[in-house]
């Protein structure tokens, strides 16, 4: 017989950084994970500052997924005992082992860098770059590197074609998704629109962006008149969106990997230090257009590569090379090894 507690689902938790600063990128690949695990019957709860980024809290609920305020790595560790995790999984840049090691349960850590060692029995790193970094001094930890752990969100997922979709724009204008991350800390948004209004004649631009700034952002924008721009307020729903553009341009965040999920010609941007390395290793293995920084951008009359990001053939070229990179199924191969621990 089934006892009442072995019914009970086990209780994970997940920390990451999160903030008007430090942007939304490790939250939305921590729903990724969290949303894989309650699919297999796993009670999850995420800790982070989403009241500084309030639509965070909507989209980890629409996953099954709990939602605590915690601004403070140092109320983790009291959190994951009020609640009983046997599991914790951490996204952040700044968080110490000292951080982690009153937890004393199997720790998972999302990680880009390498930069210092945690007591993990678990490290992901979902990057390009990946394999170049030496983990050995995480010692006891299994790594699990490469695109191929992608954490990328169910709706991408469902949203991705079973061959590779190419795009066309014949008698239309060419369609542009500009995304600048969940909160545009670098304020990329209208240099980025108003040289993608230089270079793509005639263009349909959709821009994600907070209504706090949207009109101040149009009234900046010198727009063509055979072109259109048209805001779109801060949605977790972006494949559709996704899926209606014949290239978005984005930050060099963690959007590259739903992109490459759904095959959609994307040019990057930096607009952060800790992008360069994403940046070079899109662009090198040919998966994105490489624009150069935010201020590069800005201070040019285009964008570069004007044939590339207008040409049908070109871009699909890029497509197709990213829809092979990711296959969409690196948030379950991460929560079945996240399960394995326990």
């Amino acid at each position: 017989m089934t006892t009442a507690s072995e019914a009970m689902p086990p209780r994970i938790g997940i920390y990451c950084d999160l903030g008007k600063t430090s942007g939304a990128g490790h939250f939305v690949r921590c729903t990724a994970l969290g949303a894989a695990l309650v699919s297999r019957g796993a009670d999850v709860t995420i800790a982070a500052d989403s009241e500084s980024v309030p639509w965070t809290k909507q989209l980890a609920t629409s996953y099954g997924i709990n939602a605590v305020q915690c601004d403070d790595v140092s109320k983790l560790t009291r959190i994951a005992q009020r609640r009983s995790w046997v599991a914790v999984v951490v996204d952040s840049y700044t968080i110490q082992a000292a951080d982690v090691l009153p937890l004393k349960v199997p720790l998972v850590v999302i990680d880009d860098k390498a930069t210092r060692p945690l007591p993990a029995q678990l490290i992901v790193n979902q990057n390009l770059s990946a394999h170049g970094y030496d983990y050995s001094a995480w010692k006891n930890a299994t790594a699990l590197l490469g695109p191929a752990y992608a954490l990328v969100r169910p709706e991408l997922l469902a949203g991705r074609s079973v061959t590779y979709r190419q795009r066309s724009w014949d008698g239309r204008a060419q369609r542009v998704l500009v995304i600048c991350g969940g909160t545009d800390s670098a304020g990329a948004a209208t240099p980025l629109m108003q040289r993608t209004l230089d270079t793509v004649i005639p263009v349909d631009i959709r821009i994600i962006a907070s209504p706090d700034h949207t009109q101040s952002m149009l009234d900046e924008l010198a727009i063509p008149t055979d072109s259109t721009v048209t805001p779109i307020p801060q949605t977790p729903a972006v494949a559709e969106l996704m899926n209606w553009a014949d290239l978005v341009i984005t930050t060099a965040g963690s959007t590259v990997w739903e992109l490459c999920c759904l095959g959609v010609p994307m040019a990057l941007v930096v607009v952060a230090d800790n992008q360069h390395e994403h940046y070079q290793a899109a662009v090198q293995t040919g998966v994105a257009i490489g624009l150069g920084t935010i201020n590069e951008v800005a201070s040019a009359d285009s964008l570069p590569h004007p044939q590339e990001l207008t040409t049908p053939t070109a871009l699909n070229a890029y497509g197709e090379r990213a829809w092979q990179t990711v296959d969409g199924l690196g948030a379950a191969r991460v929560a079945c090894a996240v399960v394995e621990l326990l």
